[in-house]
């Protein structure tokens, strides 16, 4: 095992690189003595500080460096964890979105999609909501109001829905956070 502190800022910990800045969060009493820009500590073999023209033997055994070797999991692990991207939460709306794209929830979109051709406030509210949900980052508010006005056109539109159209319509939006929001009742 080796330890290298490194004059560009980097600690070497074997093939584990890390910045100083981090290196010193976990170990802030580590600093270079006065006049050294680096160091490299092999337990048993050497411990040498260099300063960019000369280099000096240090203390062997050096107990700090043994104690940081021994740690170099401990360092591994909370770096990576430091340094791993949280995942991007996923928005409410694409749960309703790939439910929509199932077959049940296909079926009843394409069912309204088919009443937009006969009727002109459909057609609009309809084109509405597949322009929010298909937003790459839509509002949740946004995407609720198109919902809601879409099915507000349904509401006063003279077409019977089955009442699977209706239970699974329901059954989405609520699943999906949507409870608020009424599927239209006319069966």
């Amino acid at each position: 095992m080796s330890f290298r502190h490194h004059p560009d800022g980097l600690i070497y910990i074997n093939e584990l690189c890390l910045p100083l800045l981090f290196f010193q969060q976990q170990e802030p009493g580590y600093v270079l003595p006065e006049g050294a820009t680096g160091r490299e500590y092999v337990p048993n073999i050497r411990h040498i500080l260099f300063d960019g023209s000369s280099q000096w033997a240090d203390a062997m055994p050096w107990p700090e460096g043994d104690g940081y070797l021994a740690k170099k999991a401990q360092y591994q692990t909370t770096f990576e964890t430091a340094n791993t991207p949280a995942p991007d939460p996923q928005p409410q709306y694409i749960g309703l979105y790939n439910e929509l794209l199932s077959p049940d929830g296909l079926s009843v979109f394409l069912f309204v999609r088919s009443l937009s051709d006969q009727n002109l406030p459909i057609a609009n509210a309809y084109g509405d909501f597949v322009s929010a949900l298909t937003t790459p980052s839509p509002s949740l508010p946004a995407l609720q109001s198109c919902i809601s006005n879409l099915f507000a056109a349904l509401q006063g539109f003279n077409q019977t829905f089955s009442q699977s159209q209706i239970t699974t319509m329901r059954s989405l939006l609520d699943r999906n956070g949507f409870q608020a929001i009424s599927f239209p009742l006319s069966n």
